[in-house]
């Protein structure tokens, strides 16, 4: 039988040193793997970042906007849903029942109006998966606007609905005076609403088919940062304060719905135009004060959140994408101050703003090399004219919708307060005068359709001219600060 040799015998110190170093090194290992974890986690959030950034408009920008006209869309949904499409015309408080096949219809395209709203909201919080709720939210709002676009549509077809072909057929004969019917506010609101909701159909749509279609970015919501997120609160607060302030009035004063919304409107909004509708009652004006104060203070905090998102958050975005894709503002600013001037031309240029992007040429020896060092205050000076040119245009954008807001409002007011017999002249006038919140009181519309065309309009100033206000002085504050730092240098 063969003897069995003992295994030699290995030094304590030296198995100790051996299982350490072995333990150093799968330490080691598992360090670098996740180090390498670490870093591509971050490169793959600088990409997203880059691509959220590169494509504002179509990932961040569209469900903000459609995020803010959502509650503005449900209220109006809510007015066309109060009374009937048709009214006396000789008595305003007279109106004509509508079907109850077209209540029902009105009253599902408003639940799925609330539902694609709330699906929304949800899905900028990230309370709910975007994969999921975002198409739905679209097919909602689509389904919405054309429920309304087919009753619109049914009501201006047929002969036993239409106002105007009821009131030109012939009359049975009777002593009574004929009653003359014409279109309500509903109805007005019910063609906003839908318009409305199209709109924030086609800006889901834009962000849906760039996610999944184009893939420019990742699905979801992740470009919306906090202050984006807090003007969308903002935003929804103040159409549910409006909302419920109307409420109030309307039981209070014993106003129509309808008319209680418009006086809202005009109160919170501090225009005063000195309408007919004023608080009669002790206990109306005592409600009105407080309701004013918590309104302006809404008002104000919604207004810092447009100056702030829209103005620097949005032209920043936009600004950082259009540099990174060298895109034709860059592109222009570059061939008109540096071509023929730097060795490359056009492609010389578009290699420069790439380094710049990178980070090449930051530090070490090749800061010192005369040809980086040059690249390098070229590129400056192409990013500085391109920033300046991105105020200027952002400048135009704000005062070209400024312009379309008061001359387009002013043709829609002329058109509908010719019962009045208004001139364009009279409504460019009534359209200054509310846009500063003046409110002489000499001119404000009456007409069932000029009602809900002024509280749309109204909602739509606030936004608008703060863009304005806020791009005239990045402009000016620019200038100045130009100013400043030609005459530190001399």
């Amino acid at each position: 039988m063969d003897e069995i040799l003992p295994l030699p015998r290995v030094p304590q110190r030296r198995l100790q040193q051996t299982q350490g170093s072995e333990l150093n090194r799968d330490q080691t290992v598992e360090r670098g793997e996740k180090e390498c974890c670490e870093r591509g986690g971050q490169m793959g959030e600088q990409r997203d970042r880059a691509n959220l950034d590169e494509h504002w408009f179509s990932s961040t920008g569209c469900p903000l906007i459609a995020a803010t006209l959502g509650p503005v869309a449900n209220l109006l949904s809510v007015c066309a849903l109060i009374d009937g499409f048709r009214v006396s015309a000789t008595n305003r408080a007279d109106h004509e029942s509508d079907p109850h096949w077209a209540y029902a219809i009105n009253g599902l395209s408003l639940f799925l109006g609330l539902a694609a709203n709330i699906a929304l909201l949800l899905t900028l919080f990230r309370l709910a998966p975007y994969r999921l709720l975002q198409p739905f939210t679209a097919i909602c709002w689509l389904l919405s606007a054309l429920l309304l676009l087919t009753l619109i549509i049914v009501f201006i077809h047929a002969p036993t609905l239409n106002p105007h072909s009821l009131n030109s057929s012939p009359l049975p004969p009777g002593p009574e005076a004929p009653r003359r019917l014409t279109w309500s506010q509903s109805y007005y609101y019910a063609i906003l609403s839908s318009t409305i909701y199209l709109v924030i159909t086609l800006l889901l749509g834009i962000n849906l088919y760039s996610a999944y279609i184009q893939k420019r970015f990742r699905a979801g919501l992740r470009g919306l940062t906090n202050p984006q997120r807090t003007l969308i609160l903002l935003s929804t607060a103040y159409m549910v304060y409006l909302s419920l302030g109307a409420l109030a009035f309307a039981h209070i004063e014993e106003w129509r719905f309808l008319d209680a919304v418009y006086w809202a409107d005009v109160t919170l909004l501090s225009i005063g135009i000195g309408s007919d509708f004023a608080p009669r009652t002790t206990s109306g004006r005592v409600f009105v004060v407080f309701y004013a104060w918590g309104g302006l203070v809404m008002l104000g905090l919604l207004i810092l959140g447009v100056r702030k998102l829209l103005v620097e958050k949005a032209k920043g975005k936009m600004r950082l994408a259009t540099v990174r894709k060298g895109k034709k503002i860059v592109k222009w600013v570059a061939r008109r101050k540096w071509k023929g001037r730097m060795k490359g031309g056009r492609g010389g240029v578009q290699r420069v703003l790439d380094r710049c992007e990178k980070g090449d040429g930051d530090g070490g020896d090749e800061m010192q090399h005369p040809v980086t060092r040059e690249r390098r205050e070229k590129t400056k000076k192409v990013n500085k004219k391109a920033t300046w040119w991105i105020k200027w245009l952002g400048l135009a954008y704000a005062f070209t919708a400024f312009l379309l807001l008061c001359f387009g409002g002013a043709a829609v007011f002329w058109y509908f307060e010719s019962e009045q017999r208004w001139s364009y002249g009279d409504s460019l006038y009534f359209t200054n005068i509310a846009l500063l919140t003046i409110g002489y009181g000499d001119f404000y519309p009456t007409s069932e359709g000029g009602k809900p065309v002024f509280v749309l309009w109204s909602l739509l100033a606030v936004p608008t001219v703060t863009t304005l206000i806020s791009s005239l002085q990045d402009v000016s504050f620019d200038r100045l600060r130009k100013a400043a730092e030609r005459k530190r240098v001399r």
